[in-house]
């Protein structure tokens, strides 16, 4: 038994003895690092080239680390089951085995659930195009073509290893032991191994090297940020940034996307929107740093592929269509037809693929009014498979001759720039396809090789970070930026005021060129507006990095010192430089600098603050601190933020779970996440612990912040995680909902789920009364839900489902031998998760209207 560290959070546990190959952690471009690091290799049997590798997968406890997925099984599951051939038919690597995956059986159900989503989108034309029913048929037809005829739930394809205990056989002799969360022990033979699943913070996170490019605000041009596939270890997958009028678009959200942006100067702030063709992995695993952006981004996806979008993010990470339209603002995009997008003309057209999938196209007119046009066309059908799997007859899977003819054509319609995937084989483009492309530039994407585009005499590669200009910027753009920044930072002031900073001239910084230096007398007070400055002094804390919009040296000028920090231009930077003396005139002229001095003070804290440390964009960080309102409390004073969340300036604050404390938060911490993502569940019970002094901030004042929701999400999983740990064996009062009829329910659900402990007992008489005492309460609830008026019924409908799917398969599990005791403890876990989770969602309708 060996161990290999591929990086920090990704291992290989070899028992060959157990013919076991165990990957421990997938995050994001997993099956990249392997390749890298040589653990597949390439190999030859039978005249068959395939390829070596894991056979099994330990999968993380926590889905989302980070703010990165922390289970992106998709490819390494692909590489298994088609690279290694462990399902291909005569294949040297089909054994007869299949894949194992290994998990808490929360997260192996939402493997499953994931996996098949990302394997077939949406089965069912109603769900999948509810708005065009004839269009959700035909996709779906489509889709079954490329599957074989059929859909196969992953527990086919996979053998699916719940880790139910804490030590476990996994295969022939070799067991598995659970020691804590995440951290695991391989025992074989006699001899010990352990693994731990966390993933460092951005550490090693790229299997790839990126060249650092400057590009520059246009009128209308194209970024191309990568032309590698999912596979490709030294190149990031296919993406483009598409800018009009200055705002900056994505194409698609690969893995690693974070560093690609990075490396042309830009953060995920920088972008407007994202336009996602479809949800194979890597189009989609960054869309959790795309949720994490200090504002909403829009999202913009025919609703074909933003329904499989959600569906895919909700078993992943358990992000439901409710909470993804938090975390983005949702634009449906009609396909087939030209979509006016703040004056860009944007046309999806659907594409044959194993899932919904849209190729786009992209239009804009310059000042003289000349039209040009970018087509991206991502994961296509060569025409040999569309050929294939062209039919007459409408009940067989595959599309119509007229569904043929029009996305051989759609592929061929002439741009001044296209770029198309040619990665070949069953679910890629050809490149033979584009000869005589009439476009009047062909870029040739997806996985493909330079030495290959060479010898083909048409078309090329773009290198990464390259800029296609069609026409620049309006002459007055940097100043309608500036007037719209200003106007963020003082909402009150006439524009008269705002006017004269306006007037200040604009700078220009090369990459490098040092704006100001700590001790210097104060020349400026500079705002941002494009490109990113750093920091040029080594140290931590706030202000380490800051992108357009930054207002520096404003509180020292208005305090009359010098300047205070360094900084220096991280790439091409534009700046408007307003003179410090008309500066300090305007904070004196409309008495701002008592609201300075208080908002320094909130800010320092919420700098300080994990939940709001990295925010890049000043004005919604200030923003943020002149909404906070300030409480103090005397011991033993509860603590309600009222759906918002507070922040400790002195003192501490007693977190309880029940009559358990839970911990202590002191200063530069706080709490209210489970108000924000809870439903104002009260699961949580907070209390000075001594003298304290806060800062809430308002809900309103949070809800446009994704990067702060997001932080807010992963500490209430947390913490709720932990308090389900403590309180899931007996029911307690921490689990009452408050409402006598509901809780007297649950209750009696518990009591009878118990009530399977006692083997004397006739288990079909208790498995009956269990779920004829759980389906009258659940239909008493929906009914209740409907009558006040609860949005989200529909949804709990299904949970409930899922629920009475759990009790009426029970017995089935006994019969063959499942520990009665592990069966109970998962009912009741799954109960009291539900109590907990989804029923504290529709607390808020009956309270407010009882």
């Amino acid at each position: 038994m060996t161990l290999t560290q591929v990086c920090k959070g990704i291992a290989i546990v070899d028992i060959p003895e157990a013919s076991l190959s165990v990957l421990c952690g997938c995050p994001e471009n997993t099956i990249k690092f392997l390749f890298k690091h040589g653990i597949i290799k390439k190999l030859e049997a039978a005249g068959v080239r395939y390829e070596s590798g894991p056979n099994a997968i330990l999968l993380s406890e926590i889905p989302v680390q980070n703010g990165r997925f922390a289970n992106v099984a998709e490819f390494p599951v692909l590489q298994m089951l088609y690279r290694q051939g462990m399902i291909v038919p005569g294949h040297p690597g089909n054994t007869g085995r299949r894949p194992m995956i290994i998990g808490l059986p929360e997260q192996l159900a939402a493997q499953a659930a994931y996996i098949y989503y990302g394997n077939y989108g949406i089965e069912s034309p109603e769900e999948l195009c509810p708005e065009d029913t004839e269009r959700g048929r035909a996709l779906v037809r489509m889709k079954r073509w490329f599957s074989f005829g059929s859909f196969k739930q992953s527990a086919e394809l996979l053998e699916l290893k719940p880790v139910s205990s804490s030590i476990m056989e996994l295969k022939d002799g070799a067991f598995l032991r659970r020691l804590g969360v995440n951290r695991y022990e391989f025992i074989y033979g006699g001899q010990s191994l352990t693994v731990d699943l966390a993933l460092p913070d951005q550490e090693d996170s790229c299997p790839y090297a990126l060249p650092s490019v400057d590009i520059t605000r246009e009128g209308f041009s194209v970024v191309h940020l990568g032309e590698g596939d999912g596979w490709d270890p030294e190149r990031p997958c296919m993406s483009s940034l598409v800018m009009h009028n200055g705002a900056i678009y994505l194409i698609d959200a690969g893995p690693n996307i974070e560093e690609s942006l990075a490396a042309v100067g830009l953060s995920v702030g920088c972008l407007k929107g994202i336009f996602h063709t479809h949800v194979h992995d890597d189009h989609f695993v960054g869309l959790t740093a795309l949720m994490r952006s200090e504002r909403r981004l829009r999202y913009y996806a025919a609703p074909a592929v933003r329904r499989s979008a959600q569906c895919k993010l909700r078993a992943l990470s358990g992000v439901d269509e409710h909470d993804f339209g938090r975390l983005f603002e949702l634009h449906d995009l009609k396909p087939g037809v030209w979509n006016d997008v703040d004056g860009l003309a944007v046309r999806p057209d659907y594409s044959p693929h194993p899932l919904e999938t849209t190729i786009f196209r992209f239009a804009a007119s310059d000042e003289a009014g000349r039209r040009y046009s970018y087509a991206h066309g991502a994961d296509l059908s060569s025409f040999k498979v569309i050929d294939a799997m062209t039919t007459s007859d409408d009940t067989a899977p595959g599309i119509s001759p007229r569904e043929a003819a029009v996305a051989k054509a759609l592929y061929l319609e002439a741009a001044d720039l296209k770029k198309v995937d040619v990665g070949g084989g069953q679910i890629h483009g050809s490149a033979k396809d584009f000869a005589r492309d009439q476009s009047g530039e062909l870029v040739l994407s997806h996985g493909i090789h330079p030495a290959k585009v060479a010898a083909l005499g048409f078309g090329r590669m773009a290198e990464f970070g390259e800029q296609r200009s069609f026409f620049g910027l309006r002459a007055d753009w940097h100043r309608q930026l500036a007037q719209s920044l200003l106007r963020l930072y003082f909402p009150q002031l006439a524009q008269q005021e705002l006017d004269i900073l306006l007037a200040s001239p604009l700078r220009t910084l090369a990459r490098g060129e040092q704006l100001c230096r700590r001790g210097q007398a104060l020349q400026g007070v500079y705002l941002s507006l494009g490109g990113r400055l750093e920091r040029s002094e080594p140290g931590s804390g706030r202000l380490l990095s800051l992108r357009a919009g930054a207002l520096l040296n404003a509180l020292e000028c208005s305090r009359g010192l010098d300047v205070a920090l360094s900084f220096h231009a991280a790439q091409r930077t534009e700046v408007l430089d307003i003179p410090a003396d008309i500066f300090l005139d305007f904070v004196r002229r409309n008495a701002l600098a008592a609201d300075f001095e208080r908002v320094d003070e909130v800010f320092s804290l919420l700098s300080s603050c994990p939940v709001f440390s990295g925010l890049e964009f000043l004005p919604a960080f200030i923003a943020l601190a002149r909404a906070a309102v300030e409480r103090r409390l005397v011991p033993g004073e509860r603590l309600d933020p009222e759906g918002g969340y507070a922040v400790v300036v002195e003192g501490a604050l007693a977190l309880y779970g029940g009559p358990t404390l839970v911990e202590l938060i002191g200063p530069s911490d706080g709490y209210g996440e489970d108000g924000l993502w809870g439903g104002g569940a009260g699961q949580f019970r907070a209390q000075a612990f001594e003298e304290l002094r806060v800062y809430i901030l308002p809900r309103e004042s949070l809800m446009d912040k994704p990067l702060v929701l997001w932080r807010l999400r992963e500490r209430y999983e947390r913490r709720l995680a932990a308090a389900k740990a403590r309180l899931q064996l007996s029911w307690r009062p921490e689990y009452d909902m408050g409402l006598s009829d509901i809780d007297a329910a649950h209750n009696a659900i518990f009591v009878a789920m118990e009530a399977l402990l006692n083997e004397a007992s006739n288990d079909e008489a208790a498995l009956a009364a269990l779920l004829n005492t759980t389906k009258e309460h659940f239909s008493k609830e929906e009914l209740l839900m409907k009558e006040r008026g609860f949005p989200r019924v529909d949804g709990h409908a299904l949970e409930h489902a899922a629920m009475l799917a759990l009790i009426g398969d029970a017995g089935a599990r006994l019969a063959l031998g499942t520990e009665r005791g592990a069966l109970v403890h998962e009912l009741k876990d799954a109960l009291i998760y539900h109590t907990l989770v989804a029923d504290r969602l529709y607390l808020p309708w009956l309270r407010d209207r009882a």
